[in-house]
């Protein structure tokens, strides 16, 4: 089990800040209509990733599952941030979620059911954790 705190840890240290398709970077979707909804509050996906687990380790304390957080998580540029940073490659997703026209939370579904399981995530975080 991979707690918060540790991938708080691990994506802490991620060196790049972006994702590999810099659009991606400050965006809550990959489509939407509404202009509002693109837009996130962080200046990149990093830094959203560790305010939304800060977030949530205040609440429910650093030992908590990171398989909790990863599946709550409603935006598909961060999940997509989380592969890039992970060395899984996410084209494929990108262009088949973005053709598909979807809306914020169901962008980051498909892309967690269809592209990047949480299994897949947590062996490449295991991974960060025993070098």
């Amino acid at each position: 089990m991979l707690s918060i705190k540790e991938a708080k840890q691990i994506i802490d240290n991620f060196a790049n800040s972006n994702n590999n398709t810099q659009a991606l970077t400050t965006k809550r979707s990959f489509f939407t209509t509404k202009k509002i909804a693109n837009q996130i509050a962080f200046p990149n996906q990093k830094q959203h990733w560790l305010d939304y687990l800060t977030k949530i380790e205040q609440k429910d304390g650093p030992e908590k599952d990171f398989k909790y957080a990863y599946n709550h998580v409603h935006c598909a540029p961060m999940l997509c941030y989380l592969a890039n940073q992970l060395n899984i490659k996410t084209e494929k997703a990108e262009k088949d979620i973005t053709d598909q026209h979807l809306q914020m939370m169901s962008e980051a579904k498909k892309f967690r059911d269809n592209y990047l399981p949480y299994a897949d995530v947590e062996v490449a975080m295991s991974r960060l954790i025993k070098n």
